[in-house]
């Protein structure tokens, strides 16, 4: 299992169809975008049904906008690339599992970083939705990224 992670307009999605990998879905509040297929792009579920899953049964847990995401074990069965952001990362290496009767981490699961100029992925996000949710995405992910990229929390770096 890789974790993929990159800020907004980096190239993720883009790096997981190149390479022909298989994502784990995440599973989220937020309303399907135009296009998105549920089960496909995400697992749309109600705020009331994201409650029954349970802190404690999610491998990881993010807020974003508002919604929040997250991944079950299940989700993980068959899949080789999770594309998380930073605070899903540490929510999911702090996780422990059984792993046939012994108590292992996360922890081994290697992150790869990709990063991406900011004009191009500014380019990127303005041709996708326009000019407001471009500066949204780019604030966000200044502060999401600070503290990931300066204490180096991941195993590779990818240019893209």
């Amino acid at each position: 299992m890789i974790l993929l992670v990159g800020k907004s307009g980096s190239g993720k999605d883009f790096f997981v169809t190149l390479f022909g990998l298989k994502p784990v879905v995440s599973r989220t509040t937020r309303k399907p975008r135009p296009g998105e297929i549920n089960e496909i792009h995400k697992i749309f579920v109600s705020k009331e049904d994201f409650k029954t899953y349970g802190r404690e049964n999610m491998l990881a847990y993010t807020v974003f906008d508002g919604e929040e995401y997250c991944a079950l074990e299940i989700d993980f069965k068959g899949k080789n690339v999770y594309v998380i952001d930073p605070s899903g990362v540490r929510y999911l290496k702090n996780k422990k599992m059984i792993d046939d009767g012994y108590d292992t981490s996360y922890d081994d699961y290697p992150v790869v970083y990709i990063k991406s100029p900011l004009y191009r992925r500014a380019y990127r996000l303005f041709q996708r939705k326009g000019f407001r949710h471009t500066i949204s995405r780019l604030v966000h992910d200044y502060f999401q990224f600070r503290d990931f990229e300066r204490n180096k929390e991941y195993d590779v770096l990818l240019r893209n």
